[in-house]
């Protein structure tokens, strides 16, 4: 039978499903390094259970960073040393983490899968957006389970899987998870938002339109940022270099 992978791209991360003839391999990244794990299917109870589930992590964290982008607020609006101006960047900052705090309270659909001895093994998200998808990957996923308990190997159901990836392999696992451009982007914005009023100094490129792009830039390089961490990407906390590069500008223009 042709591998099968289904890519869970949730609120609470991404992770690769890799289902084999006989086994699973469930591929995971945390900060920058993958971890894998394969779990023999005929370990695995075909009796599974669909359960909502709240992630207290999703509200708590962007509640503590929303909180401290306010302090940050704050501080700024109290003080002289820095324009009250700049205050909008980390209220960009808390604005985004409250959103995304708001977002983590919904319960989240779960596909939970034991073991003979009715303990939890792995789970599977079912977010909306990969509704269709998830559902066809755990049917087929069932499927197997019970070909494993039987001992036998039956041809894939096209009909019930038309929706899932089919014909990976473990090679394409770092393949599968790529395609993460946010933390880049924030970088990348971030250097430009610093190094203009620098670069307008010595050339006298940009005079008429230098608040314009230093805005553009420094929003997008926070908007990234916080896209970044709220996606999990596996390099997420690199963007928080290209936030502090975005507040940097501020400071530099006059």
């Amino acid at each position: 039978m042709p591998d099968i992978a289904f890519i869970q791209n949730s609120r609470i991360g991404r992770k690769l499903f890799l289902l084999k003839d006989d086994y699973i391999e469930v591929a995971l990244t945390v900060r920058g390094g993958k971890q894998q794990e394969r779990i023999s299917l005929k370990t695995v109870d075909r009796e599974y259970e669909r359960i909502a589930r709240r992630f207290p992590v999703l509200v708590v964290i962007p509640l503590v960073f929303g909180g401290l982008c306010l302090w940050i607020v704050q501080a700024i609006l109290t003080q002289e040393t820095l324009p009250h101006p700049f205050g909008i960047y980390p209220g960009l900052f808390a604005l985004s983490f409250l959103s995304a705090a708001v977002r983590g309270i919904p319960k989240i659909d779960t596909f939970q899968f034991y073991n003979h001895w009715k303990r939890p093994i792995f789970y599977i998200v079912r977010e909306r957006k990969q509704a269709e998808e998830c559902d066809s990957f755990v049917a087929e996923l069932v499927r197997r389970i019970q070909s494993a308990e039987d001992g036998v190997r039956s041809p894939p159901d096209t009909h019930q899987n038309g929706n899932v990836k089919v014909g990976l392999s473990a090679n394409n696992v770092e393949v599968l998870l790529a395609g993460e451009h946010r933390w880049k982007a924030s970088i990348v914005l971030g250097a430009l938002s610093a190094g203009l009023p620098w670069l307008t100094q010595i050339t006298h490129v940009f005079d008429d339109c230098l608040f314009m792009l230093i805005f553009a830039a420094t929003v997008g390089g926070i908007g990234f940022c916080v896209l970044s961490l709220q996606v999990k990407e596996r390099f997420r906390f690199f963007s928080v270099v290209g936030a502090a590069l975005s507040l940097v500008a501020p400071l530099l223009y006059r």
